[in-house]
C-alpha cells in the first residue's frame, strides 16, 4: 500500500489534508443571523441617509443593497481610481471605510453648489474646496450610523480621513475579513452602488455579545426610550358578575344589577388587559379618581 506523500501549498507551511482548528463559537464566516442582523442595520442607515439627501441635496434616494463577506484586499482591488473613500472611526468596531463612486460625488458637489446634477460630471479627484463640501455631507450621514447599529449595540461614529485613491485608505491588512454592507443611491440622474466595509473581528462581539450564550436579549436603547413615551389608556376595573345570557339580554334602562365588588376592597388598575396595582376610589377637582395604595408585580 502506498503512502501519498504530503504537499505543501505555495506560501502556507500547512500540508494539504491537515486538520485546521475551528473555533465554532468565534466563525469566520458570515452565519444567516449575522447577515440579517447587520441587514436590519442597512435597511435602517440606507433609510436615514435618503432623509439627509433630500434635506440637503433636495433629492436623493437610498436602498439597502446585499450584505456579503470578503477580505479587504479584494474589496480594494474592485474600487476604481478615483473614488472618494472617508475612514469612519468608532471606538467599538475600529475603523469603518465608506465608499462613494466619484461620479456619485460629484454629483453632490453640483448639487451643494446649486446646480442640477446632471449625469456629465468630470472624472477626477475632488478639489480641495469639494472635499470640504463632501466631508460636511458626509458627516450628516456617518452620524447616523449610531442609530443604524443601536439594535446591536452603542457605537460612535466620526468621518476620519478622506481619500481618492481606494490603495491609500489602508485601514486593515489586506488579508482582513471584511463585511460589506452594499447601498444604491440615486441622485438626480445618477444612479450608483456605494458601499461600508467593516472589520468581521469588530464586529463579532456586537453580533454576539455573549459569546458562548446563543439565547442573547438584544434592547434597542432607541426602541426602549420610545416605547417609554408611548400612551396607554388605563383604567379601574370592579369584580365583575356572572350572569346568565338570557338575563344579559333582557336588561332595560333603570335596571340595577349588583356587583361581586365589596364597598371596601380595591379596585384594580388595568393596562392593556394586565392589572399592575390596586388603588381605592377618590376625587379630584370635581373628577372621578383613585389613589395608588398598592403597586404590585404579582396580580391577575
Amino acid at each position: 500500500m502506498r503512502t501519498p506523500h504530503a504537499s505543501t501549498a505555495p506560501g502556507r507551511g500547512r500540508a494539504v489534508g491537515t486538520p485546521e482548528p475551528y473555533d465554532f463559537r468565534r466563525p469566520t464566516k458570515l452565519s444567516r443571523e449575522h447577515a440579517r442582523a447587520l441587514q436590519v442595520v442597512s435597511e435602517t442607515f440606507a433609510r436615514q441617509w435618503g432623509t439627509q439627501m433630500s434635506s440637503i441635496l433636495r433629492d436623493g434616494v437610498v436602498e439597502p443593497g446585499p450584505v456579503s463577506q470578503t477580505t479587504y484586499g479584494k474589496w480594494v482591488a474592485g474600487l476604481p481610481a478615483p473614488s472618494l473613500l472617508a475612514t469612519v472611526a468608532t471606538g467599538e468596531i475600529g475603523d469603518l471605510v465608506l465608499h462613494v463612486p466619484q461620479e456619485l460625488a460629484m454629483v453632490w458637489v453640483d448639487r451643494l453648489l446649486g446646480g442640477r446634477g446632471e449625469a456629465e460630471q468630470p472624472s477626477r479627484p475632488a478639489t480641495q474646496l469639494e472635499s470640504q463640501l463632501l466631508r460636511g455631507l458626509l458627516d450628516r450621514v456617518v452620524a447616523e450610523l449610531p442609530y443604524a447599529f443601536a439594535p446591536l449595540g452603542s457605537v460612535t461614529a466620526r468621518v476620519g480621513a478622506l481619500e481618492t485613491n481606494p490603495q491609500f485608505a489602508q485601514v486593515v491588512g489586506s488579508a482582513e475579513a471584511m463585511v460589506v454592507i452594499e447601498f444604491v443611491v440615486t441622485v438626480a440622474e445618477v444612479t450608483a452602488t456605494a458601499s461600508l466595509a467593516a472589520p468581521f473581528d469588530a464586529l463579532q462581539p456586537l453580533l454576539d455579545p455573549a459569546g458562548d450564550e446563543r439565547a442573547v436579549v438584544r434592547t434597542n436603547p432607541a426602541a426602549q426610550q420610545g416605547l417609554a413615551e408611548v400612551p396607554m389608556t388605563v383604567g379601574a376595573r370592579m369584580r365583575g358578575v356572572a350572569m346568565a345570557s338570557e338575563d344579559v339580554l333582557a336588561l332595560a334602562v333603570g335596571d340595577v344589577v349588583r356587583l361581586g365588588h365589596g364597598a371596601d376592597h380595591p379596585l384594580l388598575l388595568v393596562a392593556g388587559e394586565r392589572a399592575f396595582a390596586r388603588a381605592v376610589p377618590a376625587d379630584r377637582r370635581n373628577r372621578l379618581a383613585c389613589i395608588v395604595v398598592d403597586p404590585r408585580k404579582d396580580l391577575p
